[in-house]
């Protein structure tokens, strides 16, 4: 984004972190992507390369500093509104991780207002219905065999 001929960072922290019972997981973390880069985070074991792209989905929420997504302060944006962003961003982080619930939460994730039907259609489109099957006693991901 351009405004008034400066380039808007498309993503930004803002020394931004969380803080857990008065301990900081990591300092405050800033830093800023513009439209057209590609950026790669990396660095040691436990330097805050995961935590800043959990704070950027949403899936962490900061308790100091502030997340933007194009120039809108994501802190305190509801799921709903959290889920639109997610939308429009691709995050590959190092571990895979599942949220609670059930796969097909797991896949509503990115849209909460999907049917069941829109759910499965994705999986199929992903290639993941193959192997979401196997943990399924039926083709539906309805009813895990492992609850």
């Amino acid at each position: 984004m351009v405004s008034n001929g400066v380039n808007i960072p498309l993503v930004e922290l803002i020394n931004a972190g969380i803080e857990i019972n008065g301990e900081r997981l990591s300092a405050g973390i800033t830093f800023n992507v513009t439209r057209g880069e590609f950026v790669c985070l990396h660095g040691p074991t436990g330097s805050g390369k995961s935590l800043a792209l959990s704070m950027i989905a949403g899936i962490l929420r900061p308790t100091f500093g502030e997340v933007r997504v194009a120039g809108d302060c994501l802190n305190n944006f509801t799921e709903r509104e959290m889920a639109i962003v997610r939308r429009s961003m691709g995050i590959i982080l190092q571990d895979v991780s599942l949220f609670t619930g059930t796969v097909m939460d797991n896949i509503r994730y990115g849209k909460l207002d999907a049917t069941d039907e829109e759910c499965i259609a994705a999986a199929k489109l992903s290639g993941a219905d193959s192997f979401i099957c196997l943990l399924y006693t039926s083709p539906s991901p309805r009813d895990p065999k492992t609850s």
